[in-house]
């Protein structure tokens, strides 16, 4: 199932839109990566704020999609970003763990990091699976 996980998250259309890569995905655990790129800085030459929030809520789906049974969906409830310092290039990584798994409902926490394991963001995000 890791293999096939891996392909379908790299297969999605808006991860390889941003550029997103999985480095791994467990249903307690993922770690995503962006190598920056132009198209991810906003107009003050640092990393736009939705790029963050992108990496947050995929590294939570992800571990989401990870214990999924086939013909589950799931979406993204509520999502919190804390910005702590701009991005200025190279890569960032995104680090999630769950922290709470209800019936229907799944929390996760993230950290993002920059090359220099500068903490950047941290976030929370909320999926419903149904």
């Amino acid at each position: 199932m890791q293999g096939d996980l891996l392909k379908l998250l790299r297969d999605d259309t808006f991860w390889s839109f941003m550029g997103m890569e999985p480095v791994k995905v467990t249903p307690q655990e993922a770690e995503l990566k962006i190598s920056l790129k132009p198209h991810h800085f906003q107009t003050f030459g640092v990393v736009h704020g939705g790029v963050f929030a992108s990496i947050i809520d995929a590294a939570v789906g992800a571990m989401v999609v990870a214990q999924m049974t086939e013909g589950q969906k799931t979406a993204t409830i509520e999502l919190k970003v804390n910005y702590l310092k701009p991005g200025l290039g190279g890569d960032i990584v995104a680090r999630a763990r769950r922290v709470s798994t209800g019936n229907r409902v799944v929390v996760g926490e993230v950290e993002v990091y920059n090359d220099k394991q500068e903490l950047l963001a941290i976030g929370i995000a909320t999926y419903l699976v149904w």
